[in-house]
């Protein structure tokens, strides 16, 4: 069982404390001990004030004589923040009174009978703000940045698109597509977009034959001319057939047993398809896929992996005209250091050749050596083939032992070997009967150019990863090619499973510029690292947050060029972000995403994806965060409304004034909080919103999140542990909020462990 109580990264926020009086366990044979865990006092409580106290400040806005601990700041800061609100709706009921708050363009009042017809209709004020504001922001984008847009619609996850990898023609990836249109198990749909021919557009077509995840298909050939079409493509047609033609014509045996044997399907030669298989953490662009099909050995270059269960192969000989061909017997040959090895089948390439191997040497049966073996070449057996039982069926991977020729002789009949790779095998020990399951290896230094396989090498293209620590992982990083420079957003969307209590994600990001060897990672010094635990909260850099991601669906990592990192959920606005740090020099790294598979638990990631432009509009989110964040926690935004229905008592225009400041306790768009009355038909209004504040905890006085920190720091976990193992605790852990003042003392805290 997984020991969920420790934590290596959220130990040090707590110290242990062991009560001082035995139980007797369950099972009545050993004796147990209660294990506390004490939060550890925060050093900068003393510079927060409490949250009763800012609601007693907040409570005071509503007028034009704000309290000394607010701020009022300028209309055109307080109308890019309230930017958001502007043409949306808004209800009060007050007794008889129905007031309709249209942010932007205009406030009324309604007179509701008993009935819920309306008598009387006023206009309590008008404003132009809503409209000046759009027409200034189209003016805007269409002057400094017209392809702004583009990218706008790139971060607005209610807005679908699809992009083609250029190299295959065949791949393609979709971004934002709802639940019920995603492309899982429908390999029968047609994928439409518009291609240009002479002065016209032209629907191409093309049929989905198989669907790798549910963001990520394999169509039947390339779109024409696929390499020069657009990198997002917004106007695609997805047209659903229902029960049509089993495209890949597989028979439902085959397609049954492919999936549940972890076999292999080989389509169009270069792209390889495994349903349960996890390439990202076994294979590595170099190693040799060793696959049969029709009774014959063939062999493959591994060039790059593109999903957890896809990746593209380069073959050493024709396969076959089936576009998509189905083995169940493979294995995989890891990759030899500073080596590029071609491997291919003795028996494919030299009819009916067969060696055995006695001691030092290889003997021959029947032919001779001569012209089909040379000295330098390596020799593998796959009789010898070391793998993991256990996961041989999964990932089927070997790393020798191999040999080397080192001379030929008896005529051709026999050779001297050496071994090259092989850990444990003492050479003069082994013998074998003869076989033609036989790998001959041939240095290479011209088929696949080294500086492909070292770029490819550096990660890989991933659009879903699965983090689930109940599988076998071998490899602790997922490696991905996603890479932040300069300027640009990382995006995924995260679902979690909502089964498992605890949930866990570690990403870090590296800097390439110091890591040029892509194969290492500096994991004791990252740039970047962001840990999240649902039992413990957010650590980022190895700051603690009150921060939990239960709703969110989206996670934003912003690189700009003030060296700054931004942190946002949702969205990209000013109102969900929720964290910056400053990094000297960051404009001009190069930063790698990297998962830890080993931390991260219970949580899918999926439509990974960088943007390397920031549109205006985040630009201009940015600068209020940079500029304003720091002081909207006790600041305000007055927003007038006048001309409004002639007033009869004193003959005067009836005229709002809203006050707008931040929503501290909860996430609401807008929330009307008062309304009052101070003047014949003048009206004060307060409204509580997100778009105010942001999420962001500043260090100043009043910060609410700091403040839920510190709250959050007075819980004390307590759970049983067996006195003759340290490491074997209970399934039933005890947790329970303990309010107590942060300066109590620690006998206190003792008596509440034992109370516990």
């Amino acid at each position: 069982m997984k020991n969920t109580e420790n934590d290596l990264y959220f130990n040090h926020l707590y110290k242990e404390e062991i009560s001082h009086h035995l139980m007797p366990s369950s099972t009545g044979n050993n004796l147990q001990e209660l294990v506390c865990k004490i939060p550890v006092k925060s050093e900068n409580q003393n510079k927060y004030i409490g949250d009763n106290q800012i609601l007693k400040i907040v409570t005071r806005v509503g007028s034009e004589d704000q309290a000394k601990e607010f701020t009022k700041l300028t209309s055109s800061i307080g109308n890019q923040l309230i930017a958001p609100l502007l043409g949306k709706c808004f209800h009060l009921k007050e007794d008889i009174w129905l007031y309709k708050f249209c942010i932007g363009e205009s406030v009324d009042q309604y007179h509701v009978e008993a009935n819920g017809t309306i008598s009387e209709e006023f206009s309590l004020g008008m404003s132009d703000l809503a409209k000046d504001t759009n027409q200034a922001m189209i003016e805007q984008l269409i002057e400094e940045d017209p392809e702004s847009e583009t990218f706008d619609m790139l971060l607005n996850p209610d807005i679908p698109y699809l992009t083609i990898d250029k190299e295959s023609g065949i791949i393609l990836r979709f971004y934002n597509v709802p639940i019920d249109q995603q492309m899982m198990n429908r390999k029968s749909d047609i994928i439409g977009i518009p291609i240009k021919k002479g002065d016209q557009y032209v629907l191409e077509r093309r049929n989905v034959v198989e669907c790798v995840n549910d963001n990520t298909v394999i169509i039947d050939q390339p779109f024409s001319h696929h390499q020069n079409l657009s990198d997002y493509i917004f106007d695609f047609k997805n047209i659903i057939v229902e029960g049509g033609k089993d495209s890949d014509h597989l028979t439902r045996q085959v397609r049954h047993q492919h999936i549940k044997s972890f076999g292999l399907e080989i389509i169009n030669q270069k792209l390889v398809f495994c349903k349960k298989c996890r390439f990202t953490l076994n294979y590595e662009p170099g190693d040799a896929l060793v696959y049969e099909y029709l009774s014959k050995t063939y062999t493959a270059k591994i060039i790059r992996v593109l999903e957890d269960n896809l990746m593209e192969i380069e073959n050493q000989e024709y396969l076959s005209e089936q576009p998509i061909i189905v083995t169940l017997d493979y294995f995989v040959m890891k990759k030899l250091a500073g080596l590029q090895i071609d491997w291919k089948s003795l028996s494919t390439n030299n009819g009916s050749l067969e060696i055995k191997i006695e001691g030092s040497r290889l003997i021959s049966k029947e032919q001779s050596l001569i012209g089909k073996l040379n000295i330098g070449d390596m020799i593998f057996f796959e009789v010898f083939a070391e793998k993991d039982p256990k996961q041989q069926i999964k990932d089927r991977k070997t790393s020798g032992p191999i040999f080397k020729i080192t001379e030929i002789i008896d005529n051709g009949f026999s050779a001297g070997i050496e071994l090259l790779q092989g850990s444990n095998i003492q050479i003069h020990q082994l013998s074998s009967e003869f076989t033609s399951k036989v790998l001959l290896g041939t240095p290479n230094n011209e088929g696949i150019s080294h500086t492909k396989l070292q770029s490819l090498s550096s990660g890989y293209l991933l659009s879903n990863i699965r983090f689930d620590q109940n599988r076998k992982i071998d490899q602790q990083y997922f490696k991905t090619q996603h890479i932040l420079n300069q300027q640009g957003v990382f995006v995924f969307k995260m679902q979690q499973n909502q089964r498992i209590q605890d949930k866990k994600l570690r990403l870090v990001m590296q800097n390439l510029n110091i890591n040029s060897d892509s194969t290492s990672t500096d994991d004791h010094n990252p740039i970047v690292e962001f840990v999240y635990n649902s039992k413990y909260g957010l650590l980022i850099n190895g700051q603690q947050m009150n921060k939990g991601f239960d709703n969110i669906t989206h996670l934003y990592f912003i690189m700009d060029t003030n060296d700054t990192l931004y942190f946002a959920d949702n969205a990209t606005n000013f109102a969900s972000i929720y964290h910056s740090i400053v990094i000297p020099g960051l404009s001009k790294m190069r930063l790698q995403m990297l998962f830890d598979s080993k931390y991260s638990d219970s949580i899918d990631i999926s439509e990974l994806r960088v943007i390397q432009r920031l549109p205006l509009k985040l630009q201009k989110q940015l600068s209020f965060f940079t500029q304003v964040a720091p002081n909207t926690q006790t600041a305000y935004h007055v927003d007038h409304y006048t001309n409004g229905t002639m007033c009869a008592v004193n003959n005067k225009p009836r005229q709002v004034t809203i006050f707008y400041y931040c929503d501290y306790f909860g996430n609401n768009e807008a929330q009307i909080n008062e309304l009052s009355e101070p003047d014949w038909c003048t009206y004060h209004v307060k409204i509580l919103t997100k778009y105010m504040c942001g999420k962001w905890a500043s260090n100043i006085k009043g910060a609410v999140e700091e403040i839920g920190r510190i709250q959050n720091k007075t819980k004390i976990k307590c759970q049983t542990r067996q006195l003759n193992n340290d490491d074997n605790y209970h399934d039933s852990v005890y947790s329970s909020k303990n309010n107590m003042d942060q300066g109590v003392a620690e006998d206190q805290k003792i008596k509440q462990k034992a109370d516990l």
